[in-house]
């Protein structure tokens, strides 16, 4: 991932108030490209699920949010193909009630308190958290497939109005808006990404595109598929399709590596192939269009998913499964075939194994949202897979899902099912493995890998 400059001032003085009789502008003074950096790069402790009110059995980060960031939340979806014109606001407005007797001067301090109590958090409300949050879990974790938006050309405004209440108390229409940054950086026109060149019919474009060949890919996957087999299709087809961007270094990709685009529709074209975000954001695509609980997650410098099957979080990590494998001193090495499985499904025992630098680190949201549990073990080892290594000499190493490998192409389908189904009757000549490990090679190992992998 992209290395942001840690952001080292204390919490933001993020408003300046412009006040009237009736009403108040308040406008934010930080990009939300600003804002990710301040909240999810810098290192301080996450605190524990329950004071988030997490809900961490969710893949939707949506389900972590307070009522008025769920508010927030959902006037982006409602909003936002209305973006592709390149202009719209996205706005949301809701009514809240501050006390008796309130004046304009005191009117802020009024609604942070209300709004504090409303989410829970009393008085000490963090105004630029509320903002961020509902922005930051649409886009960069739930929703990936709405690419198009450039969140260094935005920020965000707090406009509402105050009229009494018959009761005595002030009512207050609150109105959020994620705005262009004009005053900021005026050459900004619109949200788009600098890759469409202010075209919103090239951004709507590549959007269609990229939905239809992730419809395309979903379809070419076996018929009947389960869950397992959807997604080894899927991590298959983009170890097929793409190449790691190797242009990181210098510093000379585009902005298209971050995203989905990258993977489904740039694969291996130089600047514009994926990095670990264009990886992890085109397979929760697939996942969501094919029904597979799947979210997106990240640490300080890398973007990998968590898939819940069978009602347990696994990791999965497309970015290393196609590209790199990380040695003994925390070093990559290409390609490594079927060890690439090591990232498939696996549990965090096998993935703090190996990942020795922490890529993987589970405080990938730091104050902002909480992690789900993930199991310890791996997805196979869980569905009662006997662990027996089969040892690679080529990279020197025990491959835990060697045994899977029936027909030994480095990757694991039903072809192998059906090549260990021939061998143990007689159909073709070869070795069939043990794969329940009781020492014998029969129709039950045939049994046992329908049932760990293809349902």
């Amino acid at each position: 991932m992209k290395k942001f400059i840690v952001l080292i001032f204390a919490v933001f003085a993020m408003c300046t108030s412009v006040y009237a009789e009736d009403t108040v502008t308040v406008y934010g003074d930080k990009t939300m490209h600003e804002l990710h950096e301040y909240y999810c790069k810098t290192d301080r402790p996450m605190p524990m699920a329950e004071e988030m009110g997490a809900s961490v059995t969710s893949t939707k980060l949506y389900d972590q949010l307070t009522e008025t960031e769920k508010e927030i939340y959902d006037s982006i979806e409602k909003n936002i193909m209305n973006t592709l014109n390149g202009t719209t606001e996205i706005s949301c407005e809701k009514k809240i009630y501050v006390g008796q007797g309130v004046d304009s001067k005191k009117m802020y301090d009024a609604i942070i308190e209300a709004l504090g109590k409303e989410t829970g958090e009393g008085s000490n409300i963090d105004m630029a958290r509320l903002y961020f949050r509902p922005y930051y879990a649409f886009f960069s974790l739930d929703h990936p497939e709405y690419f198009w938006i450039d969140d260094e050309k935005i920020t965000n405004n707090m406009k509402y109005t105050t009229s009494a209440s018959a009761d005595g108390y002030t009512t207050v229409t609150f109105n959020y808006v994620i705005v262009r940054d004009e005053n900021k950086n005026p050459k900004y026109n619109t949200y788009l990404l600098d890759v469409y060149n202010d075209s919103p019919a090239a951004a709507k474009a590549e959007y269609e595109k990229t939905m239809a060949k992730a419809d395309e890919i979903i379809a070419s996957a076996p018929k009947g598929s389960n869950a397992w087999e959807k997604l080894n299709y899927y991590l298959l087809w983009l170890k097929d399709n793409c190449k790691y961007n190797e242009y990181l270094e210098s510093n000379t990709l585009t902005k298209r590596a971050r995203l989905a685009v990258s993977a489904l529709l740039y694969g291996d074209k130089g600047k514009d192939a994926p990095v670990c975000e264009g990886y992890s954001e085109a397979l929760k695509i697939l996942c969501d269009k094919s029904g597979i609980d799947a979210m997106c997650v990240e640490s300080a410098t890398h973007k990998w998913n968590l898939i819940r099957i069978n009602n347990r979080f696994y990791h999965c990590d497309p970015t290393w499964f196609d590209s790199m494998y990380v040695d003994e001193d925390g070093n990559p090495v290409k390609p490594f075939g079927l060890l690439s499985y090591e990232f498939f499904l696996v549990g965090s025992d096998t993935m703090n194994f190996q990942d020795k630098e922490g890529a993987h680190n589970m405080e990938y949201q730091y104050d902002v949202f909480s992690s789900p549990d993930v199991s310890a073990s791996d997805y196979l080892t869980d569905m009662g897979f006997v662990d027996k290594y089969a040892y690679d000499e080529e990279y020197d190493e025990d491959i835990k899902y060697g045994r899977l490998d029936v027909n030994k192409d480095e990757r694991i389908t039903q072809d192998d099912s059906v090549t260990q189904l021939k061998i143990i009757s007689g159909l073709s000549n070869g070795t069939a493995e043990d794969v329940n490990g009781d020492g014998k090679t029969n129709i039950n190992d045939v049994v046992k890998m329908q049932k760990l992998m293809f349902g």
